[in-house]
């Protein structure tokens, strides 16, 4: 499996992950990187790169590049969707925690923890307390900031979203009215 995703990441594929036990849907994205734990995914929705996707690895039921992948890829390229840049992976991803840390101090981020059953959804700015763990300074989609940290089990988040479009219009509301 490594040495697939080492071909993707070195080729800049346009792959198709499925991970069963979280969506019967397949996620799409260019891999970037990957360590023993994640897998650093330049995402893709309709055509569209929209941020990073940390996943964990172990949710992972399956990563390839099929034919409409390969296809879809050549008309990315074609429409100039794809640049060489967005391949670069800024980001330690040792770990949900080594990634986390290497955050600007008031990047939004938000965590998940994804099942079939039940997922739970955190948006906020991640925070370090002095014994290690870590908070999120969690806001509502009305942009109100909460009166308390919410502590994050790490061991328990399947993905980190970073960069996307909808972090992005967040981070520029927050940006231009100077909140911290």
């Amino acid at each position: 499996e490594s040495d697939n995703l080492a071909e993707f990441v070195r080729n800049h594929c346009l792959v198709r992950i499925e991970r069963s036990a979280i969506d019967a849907r397949t996620l799409q994205g260019f891999p970037l990187g990957f360590s023993d734990r994640l897998l650093a995914v330049l995402y893709v929705c309709d055509f569209r790169v929209d941020g990073l996707l940390f996943l964990r690895r172990d949710t992972i039921t399956d990563v390839r590049v099929n034919a409409t992948a390969a296809f879809q890829r050549q008309l990315m390229c074609d429409a100039g969707l794809v640049a060489a840049e967005q391949f670069c992976l800024p980001y330690r991803i040792d770990s949900f925690a080594s990634l986390l840390a290497g955050l600007a101090v008031n990047q939004i981020t938000i965590l998940e923890q994804e099942s079939l059953d039940d997922s739970r959804f955190w948006i906020g700015r991640s925070v370090r307390r002095e014994d290690g763990t870590r908070w999120l300074h969690e806001f509502t989609g009305a942009g109100n900031w909460g009166d308390s940290l919410t502590k994050i089990d790490l061991n328990a988040v399947t993905c980190c979203q970073v960069e996307t479009n909808y972090i992005r219009f967040y981070q520029d509301y927050f940006d231009s009215q100077g909140f911290p």
